[in-house]
Order: structure tokens, then C-alpha cells, then sequence
């Protein structure tokens, strides 16, 4: 007698569950049509240097130890898009001007605060 309680409270309890996720949350949801984009994948990865392909830790390590590539694929982390290396034929195309590195100012002699 439990078992079918159980049974019959677990096959409720999915009609339920069905309904709301198959009709109850479709009616709440607004939805969008798709806009098909119109620039080109080289065109954006040119301006953005985190792609599918800098962004994948493991791609980036088979472009380097598999497939050695001259060039390999350099894994993106924000603030060292320097470091990204332009290879069209394996899909980076984004290239940055190499930073230009300035010392911290260096502390006078003699003007120390600490007598």
C-alpha cells in the first residue's frame, strides 16, 4: 500500500513537473527571434581578443603539444591580450600593439618620511 502511494505520488509529481516546464513557462517567457549576425568571425576576432579559441584551455595546449604549431594558440586572460599571437590558419586573428612597459617612479634620495 506504501509503495503505491509512493508511485502515485512520484507520477504526479512529473505531470506536474511537465506541465509547468512545457506550457506554464513558454506562456511567461518572452522570446526573441534569432538575428543571423553579419560580420564575419575573422572580422570580430580581429577587435576581440577572447575567442572559442583563445578561451579553451585545452585547444590552446593541443595547438601548442599536438599539432605543434609554429605559432601556437595562446590561452586569453584579461589585462594580457599583449600576448596573443596573430595565426589566421589556425583561427587567431587578433593581434595587439605591444605594451609599452614604464617603471614606477623611483623614490627620491633623501626624501624619506621615516626620520
Amino acid at each position: 500500500h506504501f509503495f503505491f502511494r509512493l508511485g502515485v505520488a512520484f507520477i504526479g509529481h512529473m505531470v506536474l513537473y511537465l506541465l509547468i516546464i512545457n506550457v506554464l513557462l513558454p506562456c511567461c517567457m518572452r522570446t526573441r527571434a534569432h538575428q543571423q549576425a553579419r560580420d564575419a568571425y575573422e572580422h570580430v576576432a580581429r577587435k576581440v581578443p577572447c575567442s572559442w579559441f583563445s578561451a579553451n584551455p585545452i585547444h590552446c595546449l593541443r595547438s601548442k603539444l599536438l599539432h605543434g604549431h609554429a605559432k601556437p594558440c595562446i590561452f586569453y586572460r584579461r589585462g594580457k591580450e599583449y600576448l596573443l599571437k596573430e595565426d589566421p590558419s589556425i583561427g587567431c586573428h587578433f593581434h595587439a600593439k605591444p605594451r609599452a612597459y614604464s617603471h614606477a617612479p623611483s623614490k627620491q634620495r633623501g626624501s624619506s618620511s621615516v626620520s
